[in-house]
């Protein structure tokens, strides 16, 4: 009646109560593409958080080297008003805000609605460690806004009158593309 071999299931032997070879290969498969798929995406994530970081570090530093040549020249502060809008009017939309303080702290100038998106409490004390470019901070505003903060002395080499400059760059919109 037999050979002595029995068939299950169309295979020779046991069978396995296992997934079938194609279901276990499309499982493999999706998993090491969440993988692949997970990893690309932190890495571009990583490296656009990085390359905008950059972008306004740079943006900073030129603004720095800008007022700082402004203030060197003889009509510096009349320079530096006119680059931050106070004989311009109203602004539309500011990227950056500017304030010039003695170094007493008085405040001689500063961009308009500055003082109450920034105030001078938020910005870190000036440190010998970094005095070419300054400290830098990031602050919340309490609209919802994120702005990047320097302060920095300008020395008597490039100016005669000592100031202190605060320089806040609205990072909202890099935050929002982050996100």
């Amino acid at each position: 009646a037999g050979s002595g071999m029995s068939l299950k299931n169309g295979r020779s032997g046991k069978s396995s109560p296992g997934l079938s070879i194609t279901a276990r290969l499309i499982l493999h498969f999706t998993v090491a593409t969440v993988v692949i798929l997970s990893v690309a995406t932190g890495m571009l994530y990583r490296g656009l958080s990085k390359s905008l970081e950059e972008r306004s570090s740079h943006y900073l530093r030129d603004e720095v080297n800008m007022l700082r040549a402004m203030l060197a020249r003889s009509a510096g502060l009349r320079e530096v008003a006119r680059e931050i809008g106070l004989e311009s009017g109203t602004l539309e939309y500011v990227a950056h805000y500017v304030r010039v303080l003695e170094q007493s702290g008085r405040v001689l100038l500063e961009t308009p609605g500055m003082d109450r998106l920034i105030p001078i409490s938020a910005f870190p004390q000036p440190t010998g460690e970094d005095k070419r470019y300054g400290e830098k901070a990031e602050w919340p505003a309490a609209d919802g806004q994120t702005f990047i903060l320097k302060a920095l002395p300008t020395d008597g080499e490039e100016s005669p009158d000592q100031y202190l400059l605060h320089v806040g760059l609205n990072a909202t919109r890099k935050d929002a593309i982050l996100d």
